[in-house]
């Protein structure tokens, strides 16, 4: 199972890669959220929660700006 802490870790991860900036505390709480609210009925591992992260941090508006 992937804890809060981890999941925090790789927002940041992804974040300095991806938007060459550390995730703010709103983003990090939005995404940690939808990261819970969509493993809560599945089994929630490593794998799940990164290709989550991964999907909502490319998806956004910020990854299109830079």
């Amino acid at each position: 199972n992937t804890n809060s802490t981890e999941i925090q870790s790789a927002i940041q991860k992804v974040a300095l890669s991806c938007w060459q900036r550390r995730a703010t505390n709103d983003e990090i709480n939005t995404i940690e959220t939808m990261v819970n609210q969509n493993t809560a009925s599945m089994n929630n591992n490593g794998k799940t929660s990164a290709l989550l992260i991964c999907t909502a941090m490319l998806a956004s508006y910020k990854s299109y700006e830079m």
